[in-house]
């Protein structure tokens, strides 16, 4: 029976990792802890490419540069959900808020977890369906202490669960701590640049004493350190191009991969007295993407529905996203 338990208890966890919600993209290797953290945040910025280093305003400032928190006007409240193939899935929901007289604040939850994963003994019998997930909780902080200079810190908190792989059907739990740091520099009304240094001295801590025994108690899964590099530009009015630029220096030098670009623009159109339409664009380092957003005046706030859809370069269909924002 124990040996049945251990064989079940083995298959669960090669069906799990298998499954985790993660992108080959090359900066971003699968075999690497904490992918969901590097899959980008927000229909907008994903249907610009995954790009963000330089931009303002929106909900996701906090993910890729939290030194764009500062440049924020109004309360947002928001929260998305990304729809994969083979049953993942990712959500998201946060507030963020300018502090006068030139500074910001963010917080929020990150999910990400497959679905539906078929639980199998040695010998082939099904037993379970289980879901994984992933999990973060945030807290960011912007200062702008010059007109042309912001800077920014995001700390990240994580949590992984595996679900029923313990005696008596508990979960198996691991915990992490992280941090960004951002540089925003304006060089003209026109022009942006911003810099972000990711998860240092990220890493996740399992306790497995228990699953393998106390000669494997303890863990750890180091996050790799990216960097992201990135420019907007306002050509015209109504008009932005971006471009990020992700770097994985452990790689660098060796690996030709381990350097991304990124493109995407945005076209900002009224509709109405009162609307907004968004016409959205990129490249992600590995496929096209796109999306739109439509900006509502409700009376008591101001809302912007996005939307986000790109192909998978490792999944049989499509990605979707959408989000809602609201502003005041």
């Amino acid at each position: 029976m124990r040996g049945r338990r251990f064989l079940s208890n083995f298959t669960a966890i090669i069906l799990i990792y298998i499954a985790l919600p993660v992108d080959s993209h090359a900066v971003q290797p699968g075999g690497q802890a904490g992918g969901f953290l590097r899959l980008g945040l927000g229909a907008d910025r994903l249907a610009m490419g995954d790009c963000g280093a330089a931009l303002v305003g929106g909900s996701m400032n906090w993910y890729y540069n939290p030194a764009g928190i500062p440049g924020q006007r109004m309360r947002q409240a928001s929260i998305g959900y990304r729809l994969m193939s083979l049953d993942r899935s990712i959500m998201y929901a946060g507030f963020s808020t300018p502090l006068k007289p030139k500074a910001g604040l963010a917080f929020g939850v990150m999910r990400a977890g497959t679905d539906n994963i078929d639980m199998r003994d040695s010998n082939g019998n099904r037993f379970d369906m289980l879901s994984q997930s992933e999990n973060l909780f945030h807290g960011s902080f912007g200062l702008q202490p010059h007109p042309i200079v912001a800077l920014g810190i995001s700390i990240k908190w994580l949590i992984s669960a595996v679900p029923d792989i313990l005696e008596d059907e508990k979960n198996l739990y691991a915990y992490g701590m992280s941090m960004d740091l951002g540089l925003r520099l304006v060089a003209s009304p026109k022009l942006k640049f911003g810099l972000q240094i990711r998860d240092l001295g990220g890493k996740y801590s399992w306790e497995t004493s228990e699953l393998w025994g106390d000669e494997r108690g303890s863990t750890d899964d180091d996050l790799p350190t990216l960097i992201r590099a990135g420019a907007a530009w306002n050509p015209i009015r109504d008009l932005t191009l971006v471009m990020d630029l992700v770097v994985d220096p452990d790689r660098a030098g060796d690996d030709a991969d381990a350097v991304e670009p990124r493109f995407g623009a945005e076209l900002m159109r009224r509709i109405s007295d009162k609307n907004r339409l968004a016409l959205r664009a990129g490249y992600n380092g590995k496929v096209i993407t796109s999306g739109f957003g439509i900006d509502f005046d409700l009376g008591f706030t101001r809302a912007e529905m996005n939307y986000a859809f790109y192909v998978e370069d490792i999944a049989p269909d499509a990605a979707h996203l959408i989000g809602w924002v609201f502003r005041f």
